[in-house]
């Protein structure tokens, strides 16, 4: 932009704005008007900040939090790499041990994986660029055999024999998008998390393309915006792969997940990725996939055993023969009489037993399609059988010799700790979007979840169990619950991980825990379902408040000698409200988890056997499908913690026909896929699709060029090399630590950030405001329209930017007119007043803490930005100068060779214009006159040879140096550049450049091609012995060889000069995906 004295500014048009209005004296009250050519400077000032701004405003945007969800843009493009590997690993092709690898980096799991990070340098006409890419290396052993494996963004999966090999695929992937004559490259551990790395490093690469992006010859704001929002797009990362059609998930997530907020709902997006990731590892095995459920082995006992028992007959299978239980009508006018109740199978039957107590009876028998059984199975067959394998008797002895095998116990009581958090860490989740957990109480227990540490610091665990007395010796068990003390919220929860709608109590202090078990209900009926059966009897008939100390010793008095009212008046003081007995696990966690698991199976089992089946109670049976994963045998693996994804697909059995049909791998990946796209439902708001659809723009970056049509040049075996850190310029100093973590506070800091957070204090008061309780500001404090946190003691204002929240420091009050004449403050921006900014905000257990890992750095000022383009543009216009010497250094040179060879170039020219004169027909045979014309002209040819080649050495430097000032006049060009540039306009119209560098180019391609004669090389060649003997032969077979040498080398630099001569004049194009970036 550039203003003149002329321009006027106005505010209303089409009336000119006015500082001071002309009064009726025009001396005392003159008309006073902005002079604008006085922004101009401003102006480029501005312009020149327009891409660092812009860069900024993208680290802002990517550190910044969603709107809905209050999850980092950052984690967001993190977790869709992640899912983009999850859902494409499984159709490509991969071998099993290249997939297990791949599974073990979505899982998080690196015992025997190295993921490293890749570095290339590419050179190109003398110069060098080191690029770091957002791919991962993995290098892993597979019995003898290595394996290395190259994973892009976008989930493309490549695979190599070593990494020699993957150095040259890697240097066929940039050949196919840039030029270069050389390539290097180094890799280096990735520190982190690896998904993580790869999002950071495509935003690196993002914000590398837009600095090297060129601006010069735009001309409007539209052209402007379409090439900085084509440039930032980071979909261009995710085109490697073919277009897949997304599939509804086979079933829907439940109502209360679906009305969740943005930011549960994404938690567990974060966790079904982590679960499907898992479930891709584990192939479907958990600590307990090896060991007969107790209806499996149920179903096999009874098999055997009519087998056994009844050789010569057919065996039916136990699940398909259907049992009808009645229940006998008990008079004289009725024997024999009874009432139908229901139908099981028998397998369940010899599980469950009989109700005996309540009437039931075995009143017939048919099979599963409702045809009777009329062979030789009968109903006293059945009962026999029911008694002989005494399921509750057996299956406890099988399922202690299979759990405690070594070594397979080890690798058990590892695939149960995990599949034990996630089934809190989804139950905490559900805990939390019920508001049956607060927030501090959540966050640690989801801490605790996806850590495979004890996390001692985080939970304390222990058993549900009970005291009966003050003082005595032992603790009564409720198996299959715990209780769990949470420090960083002071409170306890109650954890029973088989009843899904209340898995999660939390209650301020254990006391109030113990309240609500005993008080009748459903919490008492479960937990009284759980206790041993010797123990049952002292908590039941409200015994957690009055314990039955041994009910029947009134009847043992007599043996015992003493006195009845004696007894009773001890036991009287002992009875006293049950307690809690809290031993925490604090050492090896997760074998105690482990043991309580079978401890749980164990009772559940014996629980239906002989000696107790009156104690079966609907209640235990429900829980007790979800303890032996009777309603998963058609899914397996870690997604059956998730009880209700479980339960859905058993009851959608139909729907998902297709799926539970397949076997082994299939049935994994349909696995995978369903807990993916669940994943994906949850996290991603339906999109909308834009207004306008526009063409892709055209993008011209500075640096190396891409790739052209024409075909490579040959190109050595890439070297590896040592890797390179990144240099990074010198940054304003501002407020910041190289490493922060979570439970840091304003303590921790050092005395020169305390004394640099002191300066940004705010002398507003907080005393008598409330902080807001809604909303994503929530614990902000809102006075007259500014925000202000409280961190310690102290306060601080804050401001909304795409980071998030912001601490600002106080207005500065230096201004001469407010410091010197006690004016009110003008309230304008005015450069060098403005306020100083410090660290960003993040919300941690619903409290506001610093956060100072964002990532992009702290942005840079106007004047930091200035004296940099300065620096540039001096750098550009020396190299300009030295090449413009260099160009005046080649003219005699050019001059002489031009005198030399100036009688060949009339013959030459005067031969090509009677050529082009023939008839095409006649062009093939010349007449005689011009046969003799074209001999001299060899003749000529051969004589000036060393002239021909000095010439082509000369333009090929000139060629050079006019190629290095189109490229530098390019970029001084760019519209931060125009404030610095005084000379006169055409300096920056390179297009004459351009001009003089192809008709340089066309003359240096002439004299190679006057360098290659292919018609003498063939004739030469003819006359040569396959075996030379002679010295002549030998002489001849060098000469041939140094002439196909010489023409060779020829080639190849016309080859060169044909690429750098392309038809653009503005500059190489490329699009978002054609570029590398570091």
């Amino acid at each position: 932009m550039q203003l003149s004295a002329a321009d006027k500014l106005s505010i209303s048009p089409p009336h000119v704005f006015q500082i001071q209005e002309q009064g009726s004296d025009n001396l005392r009250q003159p008309e006073i008007i902005p002079d604008l050519t006085k922004l101009n400077d401003d102006f480029d000032t501005v312009l020149g900040a327009l891409i660092p701004a812009f860069q900024q405003a993208q680290i802002g945007f990517w550190n910044g939090l969603d709107e809905d969800s209050q999850v980092s843009r950052m984690l967001w493009l993190e977790h869709t790499i992640k899912a983009a590997l999850l859902e494409n690993l499984p159709g490509q092709g991969l071998a099993d041990d290249e997939k297990a690898a791949m599974y073990a980096l979505l899982d998080g799991v690196f015992d025997s994986l190295a993921v490293e990070a890749i570095q290339v340098t590419l050179g190109t006409d003398g110069e060098a660029r080191t690029v770091t890419l957002p791919d991962l290396l993995l290098i892993t052993t597979s019995g003898t055999r290595n394996l290395v494996l190259q994973c892009k963004p976008c989930g493309s999966v490549h695979r190599h024999v070593d990494l020699p090999s993957f150095a040259t695929a890697l240097q066929r992937q940039l050949a196919q998008r840039y030029r270069f004559e050389a390539l290097s490259w180094a890799h280096t551990p990735v520190i982190g998390r690896p998904f993580a790395f790869q999002a950071r490093q495509l935003l690196n690469d993002i914000l590398d393309d837009i600095g090297r992006l060129r601006l010069g010859g735009l001309a409007t704001v539209d052209e402007l915006e379409r090439q900085l929002r084509q440039v930032s797009d980071p979909s261009a990362y995710f085109f490697d792969l073919p277009s897949q059609e997304r599939t509804a998930p086979a079933v829907s997530p439940p109502r209360w997940l679906l009305n969740a907020s943005a930011e549960d709902r994404y938690a567990y997006h974060t966790a079904l990725l982590d679960l499907a990731a898992s479930q891709g590892r584990s192939k479907g095995c958990t600590s307990l996939g090896d060991v007969e459920d107790i209806r499996d082995y149920a179903a096999r006992r009874l098999r055997e055993t009519l087998q056994t028992s009844y050789p010569d007959k057919a065996v039916h299978d136990p699940n398909k023969v259907r049992i009808r239980i009645s229940q006998a009508i008990i008079g004289a006018a009725t024997q024999g009489q009874s009432l139908f109740l229901y139908s099981v199978s028998l397998t369940d039957l010899a599980i469950s037993r009989l109700r005996l107590e309540a009437g039931e009876v075995m009143s017939g028998m048919n099979f599963e399609d409702g045809s009777p059984v009329t062979d030789w199975l009968s109903i006293d067959q059945i009962r026999g059988l029911i008694h002989q394998v005494d399921i509750g008797g057996h299956y406890p002895s099988y399922l202690k010799d299979q759990v405690n095998t070594q070594p397979r116990r080890a690798e058990r009581i590892r695939q149960h700790a995990r599949e034990w958090r996630y089934a809190l860490r989804f139950s905490t989740l559900k805990a939390k979007i019920e508001r049956q957990l607060g927030e501090a109480a959540s966050q640690a227990m989801l801490r605790f979840c996806q850590g495979m540490d004890n996390g001692v610091d985080l939970l304390r665990i222990a058993p549900l169990a009970f005291l009966c007395a003050p003082g005595a010796s032992a603790s009564d068990v409720a198996h299959g619950m715990f209780i769990i003390e949470i420090p960083a919220s002071g409170s306890w929860v109650l954890y029973r991980p088989f009843y899904a709608d209340r898995a999660l109590q939390e209650f301020p202090n254990l006391e109030l825990l113990m309240d609500a078990i005993r008080s009748r209900g459903e919490l008492q009926e479960s937990v009284l379902a759980w206790l041993d059966d010797d123990a049952r009897p002292i908590y039941q008939n409200d015994g957690f408040k009055h314990p039955h100390l041994h009910p029947n010793i009134t009847k043992l008095t007599h043996l015992l000698n003493v006195p009845v009212e004696l007894l009773d008046s001890l036991l009287q003081r002992l009875r006293r409200p049950v307690q809690a007995s809290f031993q925490a696990w604090t050492d090896d966690l997760d074998t105690h988890l482990f043991n309580a698991r079978i401890d749980t199976m164990l009772l559940a089992s014996a629980s239906n056997s002989v000696s107790n089946a009156q104690e079966v109670r609907a209640l235990v049976k429900e829980a007790t499908w979800a303890i032996f994963n009777t309603v998963t045998q058609l899914w397996h693996g870690p997604m059956t913690t998730l009880l209700w994804l479980v339960v859905a697909l058993s009851a959608a059995k139909e729907d998902v026909e297709a799926l539970i049909k397949r076997s082994g791998d299939d049935k994994i990946v349909a696995a995978i896929d369903l807990l993916t796209n669940l994943a994906l439902l949850l996290a991603h708001r339906p999109a909308t699709p834009p207004a306008n659809s526009e063409a892709a723009a055209t993008l011209r970056f500075s640096g190396p060029a891409p790739k052209e049509e024409s075909p490579a040049p040959a190109l050595e075996q890439p070297q590896e090399k040592p890797w390179q850190a990144p240099v990074e310029a010198p940054q304003p100093t501002r407020v910041r630590v190289e490493s922060w973590h979570d439970e840091q506070r304003l303590s921790n800091l050092s005395v020169q950030e305390r004394q640099a957070m002191a300066q940004l204090q705010a002398s507003q008061s907080l005393e008598g405001h409330a902080p807001l309780i809604k909303g994503r500001l929530r614990g902000l404090f809102n006075i007259a329209g500014r925000y202000y946190v409280k961190l310690g003691d102290d306060v601080y204002e804050v401001i909304e930017t795409w980071n998030g929240m912001q601490i600002i420091g106080p207005e500065p009050s230096s201004s001469e007119w407010v410091s010197q004449w006690n004016g009110a403050p003008d309230g304008y921006h005015i450069v060098g007043r403005e306020r100083q900014k410090g660290p960003w905000l993040t919300r941690w257990h619903g409290q506001w803490t610093l956060n100072l890992t964002l990532f992009g750095g702290m942005p840079r000022n106007r004047q930091s930005i200035n004296a940099e383009n300065r620096q540039r543009f001096d750098t550009l216009s020396a190299t300009a100068t030295a090449n413009q010497q260099a160009l005046n250094q080649m003219a005699p040179l050019m001059e002489r060779s031009q005198v030399q060879l100036q009688a060949y170039d009339d013959l030459a020219l005067e031969y090509s214009l009677a050529i082009d004169a023939l008839p095409a027909h006649e062009r093939a045979t010349p007449p005689p006159a011009l046969q003799l014309q074209m001999q001299a002209l060899k003749a000529q040819r051969l004589r000036h040879l060393p002239e021909i080649r000095a010439s082509a050495l000369y333009l090929e430097r000139q060629s050079m140096l006019l190629h290095g000032n189109i490229e530098v006049f390019k970029e001084m060009a760019e519209p931060r550049f125009s404030k610095f540039d005084t000379r006169a306009p055409n300096r920056r119209r390179y297009g004459n450049w351009y001009g003089a560098a192809i008709e340089n180019d066309m003359l240096l391609c002439r004299r190679l091609l006057e360098q290659v004669d292919h018609q003498a090389l063939s004739a030469q060649s003819i006359g040569l012995p396959r075996v030379p003997e002679t010295a002549e032969q030998i002489q001849q077979y060098l000469d041939y060889r140094e002439r196909v040498r010489d023409s060779s080398q020829a080639s190849r630099r016309l080859l060169v000069v044909s690429q750098q001569t392309g038809p653009d004049p503005g500059g190489s194009t490329a699009g978002p995906q054609d570029r590398f970036s570091q």
